[in-house]
């Protein structure tokens, strides 16, 4: 984690300094890998825009000053189990494997309200981001097989 460019959103304790047992659950992608998956899963370009991706099949608006509230509407409305694998997009050379529990508990550090190219797979969704709106859309990507070949 120490050499991954985002790692200051876990580890710094001026954003959050997370329990390692957290940390150990959020594996970087090398950069490459993370490229290749991002060209294959997500979109041919390197920086996307909500029509990219096409038609999204429902959005939901979050509040990102109220922590509980959030992790909440998340659980609510993106129908992951907290086991599932999540693989989470800042752009397509920067990337982690983590589990829904995580990200879901999380949430205020993986997503900034301001950000806008941040994408997120699992089963059966791919979930863009953009600047406190969840945009969700059905994705066939076999997710489980993707984390097994990482």
């Amino acid at each position: 984690m120490k050499d991954f460019a985002l790692s200051w959103r876990f580890t710094d304790p001026i954003y959050n300094d997370l329990p390692e047992k957290d940390l150990a659950s959020i594996v970087p992608i090398i950069p490459e890998q993370s490229a290749n998956l991002w060209y294959r899963v997500v979109s041919k370009q390197s920086h996307i825009h909500l029509s990219d991706l096409g038609n999204y099949k429902y959005q939901v608006y979050i509040d990102t000053e109220n922590e509980e509230s959030g992790r909440k509407l998340l659980g609510k409305k993106i129908l992951f189990d907290d086991d599932d694998d999540i693989i989470f997009f800042w752009s397509p050379k920067c990337s982690v494997i983590t589990k829904w529990h995580t990200v879901k508990k999380y949430w205020t550090d993986f997503f900034y309200p301001d950000d806008d190219n941040t994408v997120f797979i699992g089963p059966c969704m791919l979930i863009s981001y953009s600047e406190e709106q969840f945009f969700i859309y059905t994705n066939e990507t076999d997710i489980q097989s993707i984390v097994l070949a990482i």
